[in-house]
């Protein structure tokens, strides 16, 4: 099928419906459309793009390219085809899949869903990944007793798993607040230098840490995982008359069970001295947008 495009936007028929196009598609696009203008201007001097679809084959990307000369009120389609060039290595890398990642949560009140991400994490995870850390950061409130003890009920049975629980005297949540502490507190520096920051309502896959290891390059690259959003499943497996199932059989990808969050930055594997180069998260006290920041420091680095 082909993607749509316009001056500044691309829209596609699988996750979200629009967005501005990136610094990369913008690239790929306009070189497309360089190679159309130039063509069109020995016929129409005043032509200007208006529009465009492309689409992947095996061999290669066309492109089908609409624009309009002003001046005579003529429109023209133009289409192209830009063929790939032979596959060639460009990099090579060993990938240590013992490296221990450190998971660092922030959480207040959330109990019960704190609970099912310890569960998840206890039985489906770490039977499968024993390089494996987390730092739990806790603002105040009147379960901080309750979570408490709910992690040592969890974890003290897991004698060679490195955990924390840090408990902040502060009663106003901020994520980035939370995350910053725990990459930066002394109790963390014993459980791995690369970090995943991470929510109580995401499960991973034992399989996805090793994506975090192979995605990371300390002072070159870090890892923004695309999320999987899994619908309400009281209301999605009663549509096929199936009973819902447990959490761990819940994590199907597919069409009927949700849909990719392709716009979000809040799940982030990176290295402690790439955060630390970035700046690490900015003071930001209110609910949301500590992510996207965060993001757009790393991308302001010169490397």
């Amino acid at each position: 099928y082909f993607r749509y495009f316009d001056v500044d936007s691309t829209f596609q028929t699988e996750g979200v419906a629009g967005r501005v196009l990136t610094q990369h598609e913008h690239a790929l696009l306009s070189t497309a459309k360089d190679t159309a203008a130039r063509y069109l201007t020995q016929l129409h001097p005043n032509t200007a793009f208006v529009s465009g679809k492309y689409r992947w084959l095996p061999d290669g990307v066309e492109y089908d390219l609409l624009y309009k000369d002003e001046a005579t009120d003529v429109s023209s389609r133009v289409t192209l085809f830009q063929k790939l060039d032979a596959t060639k290595v460009i990099r090579s890398m060993i990938v240590d899949q013992k490296t221990v990642v450190n998971m660092i949560v922030t959480l207040k009140g959330r109990v019960t869903k704190y609970a099912t991400f310890l569960d998840h994490l206890v039985k489906n995870v770490l039977p499968h990944d024993e390089n494996l850390s987390l730092t739990v950061i806790y603002f105040e409130d009147d379960f901080l007793q309750e979570a408490r003890d709910l992690t040592s009920r969890q974890l003290s049975g897991l004698p060679n798993f490195k955990w924390s629980f840090i408990a902040l005297e502060e009663r106003d949540f901020s994520r980035g607040r939370g995350l910053h502490v725990g990459a930066h507190h002394k109790v963390s520096k014993d459980k791995g230098e690369l970090l995943f920051f991470c929510d109580v309502d995401v499960l991973m896959h034992p399989d996805f840490f090793n994506r975090c290891r192979s995605n990371t390059r300390k002072g070159q690259q870090v890892y923004y995982p695309v999320v999987f959003s899994l619908y309400n499943p009281k209301l999605v497996y009663p549509l096929f008359d199936k009973a819902v199932p447990p959490v761990s059989e819940q994590l199907a990808v597919d069409e009927q069970s949700g849909f990719w969050r392709t716009f979000g930055f809040g799940m982030a594997c990176m290295y402690h001295s790439d955060y630390e180069a970035s700046g690490g998260f900015p003071d930001i006290r209110t609910w949301g947008g500590e992510d996207v920041a965060l993001y757009e420091q790393f991308l302001k680095l010169d490397n």
